[in-house]
Parts: structure tokens; C-alpha cells; sequence
């Protein structure tokens, strides 16, 4: 008799229409709602509820259990999360984007099974570790380092500004080799970090005070890891264009984040609108405002173009590491369209969009 690895339901759009009954009971059911988007993690029975529905199935190849990590069903779980938030939104995009992607195409295939397992079956989270306090942008000289003991690399280095810090199961790790003149190589190497292995614990020396996206903790992490070496990851030419691949392809995540966040603020618009009146007609009959909520509109239409695009072209089959203008561009147009429909709302709804409670500025804080 066959058995499904995974209990799923037979189509993605069942499987999304369990995942958003979920969350908006979560967000919009429980009792402490504006409590969840103002304290600094996600409260364990939150992660719980909504993990158990395994969102993150969508970025694992099917031979591991998975939906087979196809772009437009990743796409469809970050457009209905951040629906609701885009904090968890961004959790599962740093999960899927940078992580289990490129650990599906570049890790070795004797440690993908156990590794996805976790995810599936233990709600497990990854991350990635590039930026340094000295190295943020100028990744290319990074100070982290690796030298390799017998069968094992010793990675050392400091890292900063981490999604997920001390939340996160697992890292990929960026470091540059050490030579034995002590300086550092040109190329960039990853390694798969699991915190709870025998030296590989991350210490974290703060945790940062961000100003948006509250429930996801970032910080200081200082790395003095012991890693075997089938957890290095395998690039195809240099580690360089591995780098950029799997960066690039995190940036045509995006739109699927910005689909599901300029929706919300769309229909928060035109419920506000339509029900707030003045001198006895609606906002919506005034024509200014009718112009406002148009650029929303348009915002949405543009953001679902760009989903259509990522969709058919950023899978983890092709490599994006020449792709580096259309990715950027992509998302540096996405973020500025979220934050112009984020003020849009805040403004349209007058006094109290600028509470901090309120959709609109939360919205425009994170």
C-alpha cells in the first residue's frame, strides 16, 4: 500500500487555504493580537500553531519530503503570511531563500535527508550569516575564516545583523580559507552550521534593538565552530557565484512578500475609506482620495507581474548569478512600493494611522 512521506493535502491551493485559516486565526482570533507584533520573538505557541502546517514543506525538493521548491508555491505561502504579517513572512522567506534553497541545490546529498527532515517533522529553522560589524556590504573581505583540521573545518569570525538570531536551528556560515601565511583567501566558502551539534553552538553577544519587524531577533554572534566536511557546501564554478546565485534568488522572493503585504494595505484603505465619513459622504467620493488608493492598486498589479516573472524564472534549476541587476532592481522597486502603500494607508486613515497599534504605521515601521 502507498504512503504519502508527508500528510499534505493533494493541491497547493488546499494546502495554502489550511495555511491562511491558520494564521488568521493566529493573528486575528486569538486574544493578545497586538501583542504578537510588539514583543521581540514570536511566543513558542504561535511558532507552533502555525509551523505545524509546514510552511516550509514548500522549499524541499519532493525526494526529501517536500512540495518539490517551486517558486510559485513559495511564493503563494509568503504572499498569505505577510497578508497577516510580514514578519512571519520574512521568517519563512529567510528559511526558504537562505537556506533551504541553497542547501537543496549546493549541499552534498548525504546530508540533505536528516537535514530536511528536521523541517519537516521538527519544525527545525535556518538562516545565514554573511554580514560582519567591520564587513556589511564589503562581503568580499570578510574576516571569518576557516581552516581545515583533518576531516573537520574550524570557523571563526564574528557575525552581525543575523534574521533569526538564537532562534534558528541551523546557519549557513560564510567564511574565507586561512592559508598558512595566515592570510585569507579570495574566495568565499559555506558551511552548514546545526547549533545543537557538539561544537557548533553560536555564542550571541547581544541582541540588537530594532526599530520594525519586532517578533524576529537579530544580533551579535560570535562563531568558534567545528564543522565535518560533507557540510560544506559544493559550489558549481566559485564560491563567489554561489553567493551571488542564492542572493539573487532571494531578492525575486519579494514580490511574494510585497504581493500578500500591498493586498492588506489595499483592502485597509477601502474598508477605512468606505466607512469613514465626511460631511456626510464617504473618504472614498473624494477624488484625491480615489488617486491615492489607485497608486495602491497599481502597486498590486505591478508586484503580480513581478511574481509572475520570479515564478517562471528564478528556480533553484537555473543560476541567477549574472542576474544581479534584474534581482536588485526588483526588489529595491518592491520595498518602494511597499513603503509608499504603507504611508498611503497611514495617512488616509487621518490621527490614528499614527498610533502604534495601528495597521499603517506598523506597516510602515517594518
Amino acid at each position: 500500500m502507498y504512503t504519502r512521506k508527508i500528510a499534505e493535502p493533494a493541491s497547493f491551493s488546499e494546502y495554502l487555504t489550511t495555511f491562511k485559516k491558520t494564521i488568521k486565526s493566529v493573528f486575528n482570533e486569538k486574544k493578545n493580537t497586538e501583542k504578537l507584533f510588539h514583543e521581540r520573538v514570536f511566543p513558542p505557541s504561535v511558532l507552533k500553531d502555525i509551523m505545524t502546517t509546514r510552511p516550509l514543506s514548500v522549499g524541499i525538493p519532493k525526494e526529501f519530503g517536500g512540495r518539490g521548491a517551486e517558486v510559485k508555491e513559495c511564493l503563494g505561502i509568503l504572499d498569505a503570511a505577510s497578508y497577516e504579517s510580514l514578519p512571519l513572512s520574512l521568517t519563512l522567506g529567510i528559511n526558504i531563500a537562505l537556506f533551504m534553497e541553497p542547501v537543496a541545490k549546493y549541499a552534498q546529498e548525504s546530508v540533505k535527508a536528516d537535514l530536511f527532515s528536521r523541517f519537516l517533522n521538527q519544525q527545525a529553522m535556518g538562516g545565514l550569516m554573511i554580514t560582519e560589524p567591520d564587513y556589511g556590504s564589503d562581503a568580499l573581505n570578510m574576516q571569518t575564516s576557516n581552516v581545515k583540521i583533518g576531516s573537520e573545518y574550524h570557523i571563526k569570525g564574528i557575525k552581525h545583523w543575523q534574521g533569526l538570531t538564537g532562534l534558528a536551528d541551523y546557519w549557513l556560515i560564510t567564511s574565507r580559507q586561512k592559508r598558512d601565511s595566515g592570510e585569507l583567501g579570495r574566495d568565499i566558502d559555506f558551511f552548514i552550521c546545526d547549533v545543537q551539534q557538539p561544537n557548533q553552538s553560536i555564542k550571541i553577544e547581544e541582541y540588537y534593538n530594532n526599530i520594525g519587524l519586532y517578533p524576529i531577533p537579530y544580533g551579535k554572534n560570535i562563531v568558534d565552530i567545528q564543522v565535518p566536511e560533507q557540510f560544506k557546501l559544493e559550489p558549481e564554478s566559485t564560491g563567489l557565484k554561489m553567493m551571488m546565485d542564492l542572493l539573487h534568488r532571494s531578492r525575486f522572493h519579494f514580490p511574494g512578500m510585497g504581493m500578500g503585504f500591498i493586498r492588506r494595505n489595499l483592502d485597509e484603505a477601502i474598508k477605512h475609506c468606505t466607512t469613514r465619513f465626511i460631511g456626510g459622504k464617504p473618504l472614498i467620493a473624494m477624488d484625491q482620495v480615489k488617486h491615492q488608493i489607485s497608486k495602491v492598486q497599481s502597486a498590486f498589479a505591478v508586484c503580480s507581474a513581478m511574481c509572475s516573472r520570479s515564478a517562471a524564472f528564478s528556480g533553484i534549476v537555473n543560476n541567477l548569478a549574472s542576474e544581479g541587476i534584474e534581482a536588485n532592481s526588483m526588489k529595491a522597486y518592491i520595498t518602494d512600493l511597499m513603503q509608499g502603500s504603507a504611508q498611503t494607508v497611514a495617512q488616509l486613515s487621518g490621527a490614528n494611522g499614527y498610533k502604534a497599534e495601528s495597521f499603517g504605521s506598523r506597516a510602515i515601521v517594518d
